[in-house]
């Protein structure tokens, strides 16, 4: 009989605990377009990037999110190529504002991006592709303006370091759904 209470007593405890965090917590979903710079092949090129956060405990909010560049016509003295990547991170993110409009949020982030390259060397004409993955880190800093209850849009920026020869820069606008 004393351990059915203590077990009550404890679900109790944690469901009073989950309402609280659901009623503070907002999810986003997030959607946005801007530019890469890929020092690996010196290529500034477009992007698209798909991310979801969630604030667990303010101020601080985690999330992960994905993104896809392509840059084409690349040219050296001796190949021409093509540059394909996509990386997935996992963000976490402290907010500076507790205005409800305005959320600006600096923060780090683990990587993960595949590089695939194809290419043709000039004078041969021989073809080939090369893949890599590289494990990173990197630094985050985002700014969300909430337009409606549902509705908001923002802008950010980020620097991930991949390895000793590549590290990528991103600037980027996005808008969003929050629920």
């Amino acid at each position: 009989m004393q351990v059915s209470r203590f077990v009550v007593l404890i679900n109790l405890l944690f469901l009073s605990f989950s309402v609280d965090a659901q009623n503070s917590s907002r999810d986003v979903i997030k959607a946005g377009f801007g530019y890469n710079l890929l020092t690996v092949e010196d290529a500034f090129v477009p992007m698209a990037y798909l991310e979801y956060t969630r604030v667990f405990f303010p101020p601080i909010t985690i999330g992960v999110g994905a993104n896809y560049s392509v840059a084409d016509d690349i040219t050296t003295a001796t190949e021409n190529r093509k540059l394909t990547t996509f990386a997935f991170d996992l963000m976490g993110y402290f907010s500076f504002f507790t205005d409800q409009k305005h959320d600006m949020k600096a923060g780090f982030m683990m990587s993960a991006r595949s590089f695939l390259t194809e290419w043709e060397n000039v004078d041969t004409g021989i073809m080939g592709k090369d893949r890599q993955f590289h494990p990173g880190i990197g630094a985050i800093l985002n700014y969300d303006y909430q337009i409606s209850d549902s509705f908001m849009m923002g802008v950010k920026g980020s620097f991930t370091q991949y390895n000793n020869k590549s590290s990528v820069f991103t600037v980027g606008a996005h808008a969003g759904i929050s629920f």
